[in-house]
């Protein structure tokens, strides 16, 4: 039976996920540009000097895959040759901070209601999860992902995987917030970062 208290807890629980997922995913990007910021390679890895050599101008070959990395790497070209490593490994941890973010929110969008209890549990407008803890599954995978060894690496050092990476998880959470909304913009916008890819 639901006291007066439970059905107060059960309704601040149900206001608070918009707040919660206003601010928390930014939490996570600063807590990963500042894991990254801190581990960041400052010069040239193994895996980062094909990206380093093509945006110097040192390769004769044009570039014929990765019209959109090869876009947005194009300002760096301007740069002084000795600055163009670390500003590319710039370039790949901002993707990284970014794709966690696009990540915690995906997450937080997922709906809760795929087995009997958790339908029994869950009550709120699209089966968002509303528990207290409801904090924990972001923080987790965004933990989880960012510092698995390879996506670590490649955040901190140049490559075009972060890039692609970033992309994915932003069609990803837009099919996520179609599914609360309904607005075709999500949709629209998903298929067109899909198309440059």
């Amino acid at each position: 039976m639901i006291t007066e208290k439970n059905a107060r807890d059960i309704e601040s629980d149900i206001r608070q996920p918009r707040q919660l997922t206003g601010f928390l995913p930014w939490i996570i990007a600063a807590g990963g540009f500042i894991v990254y910021l801190v581990t960041l390679n400052h010069w040239i890895s193994p895996d980062s000097i094909s990206h380093v050599a093509r945006v110097s101008g040192w390769f004769w070959q044009p570039e014929l895959y990765g019209p959109l990395y090869w876009l947005v790497t194009y300002p760096f070209r301007w740069l002084p040759v000795s600055l163009v490593p670390v500003g590319l490994n710039l370039l790949a941890m901002l993707c990284a901070v970014l794709t966690l973010t696009l990540l915690a929110r995906s997450v937080m969008l997922l709906p809760h209601d795929r087995t009997h209890q958790q339908r029994l549990r869950e009550t709120s407008d699209f089966s968002l999860l509303t528990i207290r803890t409801r904090w924990l599954p972001p923080v987790m995978a965004a933990i989880v992902c960012g510092l698995q060894l390879t996506f670590w690496e490649n955040a901190t050092a140049a490559s075009s995987e972060m890039l692609d990476l970033l992309l994915f998880a932003y069609v990803i959470r837009n099919i996520l917030e179609y599914r609360i909304d309904e607005r075709e913009t999500w949709l629209l916008r998903a298929a067109f970062v899909t198309g440059w890819r």
